[in-house]
């Protein structure tokens, strides 16, 4: 099995972008390994960029540091980000940012999440996969850098080819209505193709009047031979 990808990053009508991305492709022990995540600064408070870029390079570090000739466990992993987060969680002083990450390796999937940005997937029909930590007037109720620190939610899952993903940020999901949910994804043959997808949803966001940053990272899982290095 290998992936097509690809990811939008967009400042949008905000000064800076406090979004902050990360896709990584890698083999590990002869089998591929797939990691991304996507942070959303609190807008709310102070540097939510800087927050957000310090939880993806912590989360990157783990696998650039990783032993390439050992195989993974997901539960080791699963364990270690969790880690990983309470660590960033404590060590962020006045500034915070949600978090949503996912994890392949050979044929099984790990998502996590905190805060309301998402991860959506299906074969043909997009759907959520994560849970918004949000009250009943939309106010973030957990995010990491802020608070105390909560349990992450997580979901381990087998991957099958034909399977696609996408984690975005709100200012991508929020002005989109069906376009999201119905994109046609599974029918895209390159990394191209991906990006025109991304560029389809963020258009319509930016027509609904979306001035928020948008951000998000597409997966498709595929039938064949790995082809990233």
């Amino acid at each position: 099995m290998y992936f097509l990808s690809n990811y939008l990053w967009e400042k949008n009508l905000r000064p800076i972008n406090e979004d902050s991305l990360c896709l990584y492709h890698v083999n590990y022990a002869s089998k591929p390994l797939l990691f991304c995540a996507l942070c959303d600064g609190v807008g709310g408070l102070n540097h939510g960029e800087y927050a957000s870029r310090t939880v993806i390079n912590n989360l990157k570090e783990y696998f650039d540091n990783y032993d390439r000739t050992s195989s993974i466990r997901l539960n080791k992993i699963h364990k270690n980000l969790s880690r990983i987060l309470y660590i960033s969680h404590n060590a962020l002083t006045r500034c915070a940012t949600t978090v949503c990450l996912l994890v392949i390796y050979g044929n099984k999937g790990l998502i996590m999440s905190c805060g309301d940005s998402r991860i959506y997937g299906g074969k043909r029909r997009l759907k959520q996969l994560t849970k918004d930590n949000v009250d009943s007037k939309g106010r973030l109720t957990s995010v990491i850098g802020s608070g105390s620190f909560n349990h992450i939610p997580y979901r381990r899952f087998r991957v099958k080819s034909g399977d696609n993903f996408i984690l975005c940020s709100d200012g991508f999901y929020k002005r989109t209505g069906s376009c999201l949910l119905n994109l046609r994804i599974g029918d895209c043959k390159s990394d191209e193709d991906i990006k025109n997808c991304l560029i389809e949803v963020y258009n319509t966001a930016v027509n609904n009047k979306e001035s928020d940053n948008c951000s998000a990272i597409a997966i498709c899982a595929r039938k064949g031979n790995y082809i990233h290095e």
